[in-house]
């Protein structure tokens, strides 16, 4: 299983398993949401305590994602260009 899901709800409930799935809608009835099938959710199994968001929480968390990665994956690329440039 992925560390990190992402997507709409209908896609979601299609690939996990009842209790996950179950977790999920108690969760988002606690916080007032309802979930339709096109309700975008982020799920994190990264941690040791499962965290879930909702709507426009879970676009800001995956935004907030894909910068730590790009961050992370430009930095290595840079010093090695870096290096090849003053080599020459």
């Amino acid at each position: 299983m992925k560390s990190l899901e992402m997507g709409c709800w209908e896609s979601f409930k299609r690939k996990h398993k009842m209790e996950i799935v179950r977790w999920i809608e108690e969760q988002a009835q606690e916080k007032g949401i309802i979930l339709e099938d096109d309700t975008e959710i982020l799920f994190n199994f990264q941690h040791a305590e499962k965290k879930i968001f909702f709507g426009k929480e879970a676009i800001d968390e995956t935004i907030g994602y894909a910068a730590k990665l790009k961050r992370g994956s430009t930095r290595g690329s840079c010093r090695r260009e870096r290096k090849i440039f003053n080599a020459a």
